[in-house]
């Protein structure tokens, strides 16, 4: 990987409890590696709030984007991941990949939870696919995936997006090909329903509005709020 986030792993992660956060990735030049900017799978600990922006990723031996990974042995609760403005000369396969069953690990008492992911602005000229979400069968570990303003060229293989275990997956003026984006492909018996536009308080301006409890932050440049549930 070329940029690697880690917070424990297994019974070293639960011990220490510590989490990855409040990181922010700005103005890179990324090359040859299993992704870009990857998070886990020694992610025991957790990983919250996360901004990729303003990077430069190109390169035929780049596997991936931006990739989260952890397994049921290993856990993990990763939320609020915010990456824009990222230009993608090319890479091997998917410009989000999201692994829930790391090494066909698909069984155990620790169940990993990634939520409230947003890509917005990202140009790619080559990729095999766009998305992998790889989660359970069973049970949706996976929630609220917004892509808002990509574009998404060269995509060899777009028939064979992949998404298992996920729900609240939404696209905003997104095209693979030139054409516009706003369906699923995939399924596995599950059902969803992907809207072209997302309700008023989803923004990629790092603010989300719902319902409960709240807790405003400001970073550099960046000011979020953290929410106990969606709307």
């Amino acid at each position: 990987d070329c940029i690697a986030i880690k917070s424990g792993r297994d019974e070293d992660g639960r011990y220490w409890n510590i989490p990855c956060k409040n990181i922010i990735v700005r103005e890179c030049r990324m090359k040859d590696g299993h992704a870009g900017v990857a998070i886990g799978s020694e992610i025991t600990g957790g990983c919250h709030n996360v901004w990729v922006e303003n990077c430069q990723m190109d390169s035929p031996e780049l596997d991936r984007i931006i990739r989260i990974k952890s397994n049921p042995m290993r856990g993990g609760n990763v939320e609020n991941v915010f990456v824009r403005n990222i230009t993608v000369g090319e890479c091997k396969q998917s410009i989000l990949g999201i692994e829930q069953k790391y090494w066909h690990v698909d069984e155990g008492p620790y169940l990993p939870l990634f939520e409230n992911i947003h890509l917005e602005n990202i140009t790619s000229k080559k990729s095999q696919y766009v998305l992998h979400l790889d989660g359970f069968d069973d049970k949706s570990q996976i929630r609220n995936i917004y892509l808002k303003d990509c574009s998404f060229e060269g995509v060899e293989k777009p028939e064979i997006n992949k998404v298992t275990g996920a729900e609240n997956i939404r696209f905003d003026n997104v095209t693979v090909n030139g054409e516009p984006f706003h369906e699923m492909l995939l399924f596995r018996g599950m059902v969803f329903l992907i809207f072209r536009r997302p309700p008023t308080h989803c923004s990629l301006e790092y603010t989300t509005e719902i319902l409960g409890r709240r807790k405003s932050t400001h970073i550099g440049n960046f000011r979020y709020r953290i929410f106990s549930r969606l709307q």
